[in-house]
């Protein structure tokens, strides 16, 4: 009896201790199969979605042109959450999004699969700003195509950050931005997982916090 009194109290606390180091911090605990996390950098096991923009397929453009700059990589969108830059992992594949470039087109990754966008030219480049005019190509019909303006911009280079700043030529209150990170520096930040074994549709839903000068340091 007392044996099996010393190895229940062992058991109970090996399990307090893991408790206790958990560096998963809950926001919702499971409920009815769903709940939302904040993981601490390093700890997300990304999908086999992202794909590196060598093997990137998109439809193809007619006498579309090619250009050197040095953005070869996938670039996941950043979130403010608590004043934190982190990566949100949805419930849903269909939220799911990312950027590659090639020598030729801007590709949205997205569960649809992937959509390229021309570039049409490069504005102006610098040692940390590049300005394309790209053109969202309809393939059907291509006069209907459109083009606008994608500013991308380096914050930080160790961390991997970048600011996308999209732009109608022919408007300027249509204009908007959004920090990404490179995907081989994704596991510098938290990610806000929000996990769901059921309702899947269900998202979590915070509080809008702009991105300011301090959260690229």
């Amino acid at each position: 009896m007392n044996k099996i009194i010393l190895i229940a109290q062992v058991v109970f606390g090996i399990a307090l201790n893991s408790i206790g180091q958990s560096d998963t911090l809950f926001i919702k605990p499971w409920v009815n199969g769903h709940a939302v996390y904040l993981l601490p950098p390093g700890k997300l096991q990304v999908n086999d979605v992202w794909t590196s923009s060598d093997s990137i397929y998109y439809p193809p453009v007619p006498a579309f042109r090619k250009f050197d700059f040095n953005l070869k990589e996938t670039y996941l969108p950043l979130y403010v959450y608590q004043g934190k830059l982190v990566y949100y992992d949805p419930c849903d594949g269909i939220f799911e999004s990312a950027w590659v470039f090639n020598d030729s087109a801007l590709v949205h990754l997205y569960y649809d699969g992937p959509e390229g966008s021309p570039i049409a030219a490069m504005e102006y480049a610098n040692a940390t700003e590049i300005q394309f005019r790209i053109l969202q190509f309809n393939y059907e019909e291509i006069e209907k195509s459109i083009e606008y303006y994608l500013t991308v911009k380096s914050m930080n280079k160790e961390k991997g950050i970048y600011l996308f700043t999209f732009e109608d030529p022919y408007d300027a209150e249509s204009k908007y931005s959004f920090p990404v990170v490179e995907r081989c520096k994704l596991h510098l930040f938290h990610t806000l997982v929000c996990d769901c074994l059921a309702d899947k549709h269900t998202e979590f839903q915070w509080e809008v916090e702009p991105f300011i000068p301090d959260l690229f340091k």
